[in-house]
């Protein structure tokens, strides 16, 4: 079992993906902020000294895009979490009606006494008259070791979208229907002429002291 710290290193930055596949962060605020990491075509790269390693959703061209850098060897116990999400065309909200969206989501996550890589699917429902936002991750599971295990319970929120920057932002989390630990987070982007997509980023668990289940990285969907 590898040994997963679910703790979240804030950072913005400027991405610039380049003619030859590679991709260049430069990190603007948080821990690297001043620092410029560059990922092969691959998705690799280091930092610090440590290797680095991304995950990319909805980087072919759609309207949202989110990507999940792992610094640090995954394999030991210094290994950090960068979550980024941002539009690559646009937004464009309508004033009225609803849509909804499905994706998937990737990252880290803790289940029982399994850690590791985390994987999920995501569903979106937005309400552009209200501005009412709620979605459900889904099918969650860690993989330690090659070997597959279900968190067994879905994340469900419910919050809020600014129409000035067309963000939203959860009221409300819960982790298997019971309310998630306090410090829990998600939040995400439309982007698109029409709001033809979303990205964000969650950071969920039951007791981020002493943590059974948790789940942090960052998710993508498209218009349905």
């Amino acid at each position: 079992m590898t040994t997963t710290t679910l703790a979240r290193t804030a950072a913005a930055a400027t991405v610039t993906a380049h003619d030859d596949d590679t991709t260049t962060f430069l990190f603007t605020s948080g821990t690297y902020a001043g620092q410029t990491l560059v990922l092969d075509a691959d998705g690799n790269g280091t930092l610090n000294g440590k290797p680095v390693t991304m995950e990319n959703l909805g980087a072919d061209g759609t309207a949202a895009e989110a990507a999940f850098l792992t610094i640090g060897d995954p394999d030991s116990s210094d290994e950090s979490y960068v979550a980024a999400y941002a539009i690559s065309d646009t937004a464009t909200l309508p004033t009225s009606g609803t849509a909804t969206y499905s994706g998937s989501m990737t990252g880290a996550g803790i289940s029982g006494a399994n850690s590791g890589y985390a994987s999920g699917d995501v569903s979106v429902s937005a309400n552009f008259g209200t501005g009412a936002v709620s979605g459900t991750f889904s099918n969650l599971a860690v993989t330690d070791e090659g070997t597959s295990y279900s968190i067994g319970s879905d994340v469900a929120f419910s919050g809020t979208m600014n129409t000035s920057t067309a963000s939203y932002s959860a009221d409300t989390i819960t982790l298997g229907g019971t309310a998630a630990d306090p410090a829990s987070h998600v939040a995400g982007v439309f982007g698109g002429d029409g709001a033809t997509a979303t990205a964000g980023e969650l950071y969920v668990a039951d007791d981020f002291s002493n943590p059974t289940k948790a789940v942090y990285g960052v998710y993508q969907a498209d218009k349905d």
